[in-house]
């Protein structure tokens, strides 16, 4: 058992909170530890990045960026943070890999701490023992407005940047808005480069005074280099002895690119049926395409010349697809006696479908998987045209590098979720929560027609006491899935 006293403003309180917790509740009502960083911040600190904004966020970390390409956040000790975008995986890899995104199109960014994200699920699909991040885009604000920006920084970087939105007829019920940004940058390290376009539109329609659609899609198309920054010299890899490249060093080739595409499409629903009820439900598509080309620096083996590499180029495919629904009733101002009640029932559905290519490496029809050896203190070639290869008859030629594609191999699976939460407000001093979720996944074998299936129950129990206005003690027990 833990107890953490927050101490929460009015001013503080943040829309769209609901796309995490699934509850139509304020910060400060809300049993979860959550933390929101809005857009004002993110602006204000000149964030680009989900790790720019996340410092924001005690005990965030990024674990990982795999060549300086993508994100992949820790909290808490616990590595590979499910980063979702307005409450649902845009991903099927369990480290959320592919969490990269333009600053431009958020509207928010959201985080709740610890294992109390029952509403996500189990750890292997969105629940996760240090917490949930939330990614909230822009849609429009039924307002006629508009900016742009322009952001130049060191090393070449140019950022334009703007956010359009318009009402689009008389009676004010159908809005549109578009965000969208380029980013071109170099780097304080040699032959590193990126570019990036980004679109983010949506439309907003209210058919009636009860019911709110919400259509939005985004595009992100991402170059840049994967890179090394410090080699380990030690003969046990399991020893640090870092060498850090001096910044006018790159280990790879200027040919070498990541390019990143990500597409989604979204829309939802909120009706109100009656003043104590609504339904809210949502569909969302995504696509994450990874086009990988890197070189790595490999110590020699059996060679005692730490510094001795052998360059290897190599090659990779991902095609991520997924789709989520999800649907809710939620209830408010509901009675039992003098007891208030705010429940939600909701379930979610969602499939994942995703196909990785690896590729042989072929260097002038040589029979090894290495282009050239480098001393990594020395000059060496940046690129693959001045890189001079010795034939099997002692021939000299400039290396030429071929990529022979593997056979795919596909992963699949889906997910089914069933969701109750009930906040109890006894009097304006005592709340109680509880919480319950059944998860199920169902993976299918890559290799055969066989798969495999799992499913757990998640409990939450918590005591909200407010003692004082704006002051709540929060005490959530933590009880361990079934």
């Amino acid at each position: 058992m833990y107890v953490i006293i927050l101490i929460l403003l009015h001013n503080m309180q943040q829309k769209y909170t609901a796309t995490i917790t699934r509850m139509p509740l304020k910060p400060k009502d809300q049993i979860q530890s959550i933390s929101v960083i809005s857009n004002k911040v993110i602006e204000a600190q000149g964030a680009l990045t989900i790790t720019d904004a996340v410092r924001n966020i005690p005990g965030v970390t990024l674990f990982g960026s795999y060549g300086g390409v993508k994100e992949s956040m820790s909290a808490r000790g616990f590595r590979g943070i499910p980063v979702l975008k307005n409450g649902v995986r845009m991903d099927s890899q369990f480290q959320t890999a592919s969490g990269v995104i333009d600053m431009q199109g958020v509207e928010s960014i959201q985080m709740i701490k610890g294992s109390a994200a029952i509403t996500q699920g189990v750890i292997t699909d969105l629940g996760n023992a240090g917490g949930v991040i939330n990614v909230v885009t822009k849609t429009p604000n039924f307002v006629n407005a508009a900016n742009v920006g322009l952001r130049v920084g060191s090393w070449n970087q140019i950022r334009p940047v703007f956010d359009y939105q318009t009402v689009l007829n008389e009676s004010e019920t159908v809005a549109f808005r578009l965000n969208g940004a380029y980013e071109s940058a170099d780097s304080y390290r040699a032959y590193l480069k990126s570019n990036r376009v980004y679109l983010n539109p949506s439309l907003a329609w209210k058919p009636t005074e009860k019911t709110t659609v919400v259509l939005e899609g985004d595009y992100f198309n991402d170059n840049r280099t994967p890179h090394t920054s410090a080699v380990n010299l030690a003969a046990n890899q399991g020893t640090n002895a870092l060498y850090v490249l001096p910044d006018d060093k790159f280990l790879g080739f200027k040919s070498d690119n990541n390019n990143t595409k990500m597409s989604s499409m979204m829309v939802r629903i909120d009706h109100k049926l009656d003043d104590q009820f609504r339904i809210r439900a949502a569909y969302a598509q995504s696509s994450y395409s990874v086009d990988n080309t890197q070189t790595t620096a490999n110590a020699i083996r059996g060679s005692q010349e730490y510094h001795i590499r052998q360059r290897v180029m190599s090659r990779s495919l991902r095609e991520d697809k997924n789709s989520t629904f999800q649907f809710d009733l939620i209830g408010q101002e509901l009675y039992t006696g003098s007891v208030k009640h705010t429940a939600q029932l909701g379930f979610d559905y969602r499939t994942a479908d995703a196909t990785t290519t690896s590729f042989t490496t072929d260097v002038n029809g040589l029979q090894r998987n290495y282009i050239d050896e480098i001393n990594i203190y020395e000059n060496f070639p940046n690129a693959i045209n001045d890189v001079v290869i010795t034939g099997e008859e002692g021939e000299q030629m400039p290396a030429k590098i071929t990529f022979k594609a593997n056979d795919p191999v596909r992963a699949q699976y889906g997910t089914f979720g069933v969701l109750a939460q009930d906040v109890v407000e006894f009097n304006k001093y005592v709340k109680g929560v509880f919480g319950l979720r059944y998860s199920q996944i169902i993976t299918k074998d890559a290799v055969s027609t066989n798969g495999t299936q799992r499913s757990a129950w998640n409990p939450m129990v918590g005591v909200m006491l407010s003692p004082i206005e704006q002051v709540n003690v929060l005490d959530l027990l933590p009880i361990p899935p079934v």
